[in-house]
This record gives structure tokens, C-alpha cells and sequence, in this order.
């Protein structure tokens, strides 16, 4: 999960993944539900077909980034709910 959070934060800092402008100082303040990709993701996105990947390869990665008790509240006082479907 670690790395994950660690590579959209990356993705973040490259343009690539708009967190809804809310500036990330780490890893730590992503909020899953509030992220989108920019106009160059969406790029990036289109020429690695990435829309051709199956919906079960992808499930395991939206179930570690759904909201769980252990998290808390996010800093706009909500939980964060994950990536929408």
C-alpha cells in the first residue's frame, strides 16, 4: 500500500494526476476519491491503452484504497471513500 500511495504521489508531482489542487506535502495526503488524471494522464492514458486492462486485475487495487475505520477523517473532516467506480 506503501508504495502505491508513493508512486500516485509521484504521478502527482509529474503532472500526470490532478489531486483536485489540494497541494500534498507526502505520500500520506493523497485522498483516492478526489484525484483525476490531467490532460497529459489522460494522454498517457489513451496511447498505452491502458482502458484494455481487465476490471479484475484492477479491483485489487481499489479494495487496498477504500476507506477503512483505521484511517479516520481526512483533513476536510470526511472520510476518504476510495476510488469511484
Amino acid at each position: 500500500m506503501e508504495l502505491l500511495k508513493q508512486d500516485i504521489f509521484d504521478l502527482v508531482n509529474l503532472g500526470i494526476v490532478d489531486q483536485a489542487n489540494i497541494m500534498l506535502g507526502s505520500r500520506h495526503d493523497i485522498i483516492p476519491a478526489e484525484f483525476s488524471l490531467t490532460t497529459l494522464g489522460n494522454e498517457y492514458f489513451s496511447a498505452m491503452e491502458l482502458s484494455s486492462i481487465p476490471k479484475n486485475d484492477i479491483e485489487p487495487i481499489y479494495d487496498e484504497l477504500k476507506y477503512r475505520d483505521i484511517f479516520g477523517l481526512n483533513e476536510k473532516g470526511t472520510k476518504n471513500v476510495g476510488i469511484p467506480h
